[in-house]
């Protein structure tokens, strides 16, 4: 005897389904200012914290970030996330301890690669690390 799911449960699982499918909003951020601090993105205690990993777009806010990041004649740069290194808490449940990404980010004319840090689950408004700057104009929305 095969016993099916009721029309409920099959009407809850493809809810469930369509919404895991869906289109994720755009990322939305500002990057307005080019860092004062040397350390700034450069040290793991002071990384470039860019947030999403709580809506599962840790990933999607690096990016992003990467995407509208400049050398500083303007030229688009090139990365690679690297590594994790060096966990925090968090003030989440969900994931109580969190990781920097050690990103490799180049640009044409760049001797060697520089090495930044990254924190996908807190977030403050990101700035251009020194010897850096950003793509125009300063606000930018979309998918990377």
């Amino acid at each position: 005897m095969t016993i099916l799911p009721s029309p409920l449960v099959l009407l809850l699982a493809s809810l469930l389904w369509l919404g895991a499918c869906a289109p994720k909003p755009p990322v939305q951020f500002e990057i307005a200012e080019v860092a004062t601090d040397k350390t700034y993105g450069y040290s793991q205690h002071h990384p470039i914290k860019v947030g999403g990993s709580a809506q599962g777009r840790g990933a999607d806010h690096r990016d992003w970030f990467f995407k509208v990041l400049r050398g500083p004649q303007g030229q688009p740069v090139s990365y690679v996330s690297n590594s994790t290194c060096c966990s925090f808490s968090t003030n989440s449940s969900a994931e109580p301890l969190g990781y920097l990404e050690v990103v490799l980010v180049t640009y044409k004319g760049m001797e060697s690669p520089a090495i930044l840090y990254v924190d996908t689950v807190n977030f403050d408004a990101p700035k251009a690390p020194v010897g850096f700057t950003f793509a125009q104009p300063e606000i930018f929305s979309g998918p990377p």
